[in-house]
């Protein structure tokens, strides 16, 4: 564990850690990537059924590359079924491609019938990470910008999977904010009066440095810990009145690797 968020935690200094989901306890980016690029892929055959695999998985990759864009042009989530047709229909417009619509985005969208059904798989370090915490007599809970019942099903798989590894049960109390609406400040406000905690004396963890760290601090929260998922310098504005920690994953801020 990082010796300075130890120290917070053996002081008592820290008496709640709340996390973040996606992307942080579950690696929601691979699911989604796997999940779009096998749905697209098959559609993509259908609209294409004379052309070559190789010719039909180049076409994929520019359909999802199309999606990430427009995803990464989003203030908020956006369904994945939605975001599939948004790329296909850019792709066939700018090709000038002819296909029955309806029946297309009715197949697209019959393609991802159990995708919010089912959770992303929890990161390897995931797991130890809560249960490190858990050795220091600290509660968790989640903040998560997801649907309510798709974060319960993602909740259920980390309890499910504490449970199997270290034969006890864990509470994982969660708050969201729809997706129709902003991860903010005031977001993470309503999330800590539902969790019932200090903000001055929990740490928060996540991926997103607006939609988590910043919007943390300027909900009035003292400390946390930013995920880059890279071994890339990330320029961070640190804030007079709060500490943010900087690292790759959770497996090197809850064990004895230093930060990035």
């Amino acid at each position: 564990m990082n010796r300075e968020i130890k120290k917070l935690f053996k002081s008592s200094i820290i008496t709640f850690v709340l996390f973040d989901m996606d992307r942080t306890l579950v690696d929601t980016h691979t699911y989604f990537q796997e999940e779009m690029t096998n749905s697209i892929l098959h559609t993509v055959s259908k609209i294409f059924p004379a052309k070559p695999l190789k010719k039909q998985l180049k076409i994929t990759k520019e359909i999802v590359d199309i999606a990430n864009k427009i995803y990464e042009q989003q203030r908020y989530p956006i369904l994945v079924d939605t975001l599939s047709e948004l790329a296909l229909s850019q792709y066939i417009k700018e090709k000038k491609v002819k296909i029955n619509k309806k029946k297309v985005y009715k197949e697209l969208k019959s393609s991802y019938k159990d995708f919010y059904l089912t959770s992303p798989q929890p990161f390897p370090y995931t797991i130890g990470a809560i249960h490190k915490i858990k050795s220091f007599n600290i509660p968790i809970g989640v903040y998560s910008h997801a649907q309510n019942e798709w974060t319960r099903i993602k909740v259920d798989r980390i309890r499910n999977e504490y449970l199997k590894r270290y034969g006890e049960g864990i509470k994982i109390p969660f708050f969201t904010t729809d997706i129709t609406d902003l991860k903010d400040k005031e977001g993470w406000i309503k999330a800590g009066k539902y969790h019932k905690i200090n903000p001055k004396r929990t740490l928060v963890v996540g991926d997103s440095l607006t939609a988590d760290i910043y919007a943390a601090i300027d909900a009035g929260y003292k400390y946390a810990v930013y995920l880059t998922h890279t071994n890339k310098y990330v320029e961070v504005e640190q804030r007079a009145h709060a500490k943010i920690f900087v690292t790759k994953n959770l497996s090197t801020v809850f064990n004895q690797h230093s930060f990035l």
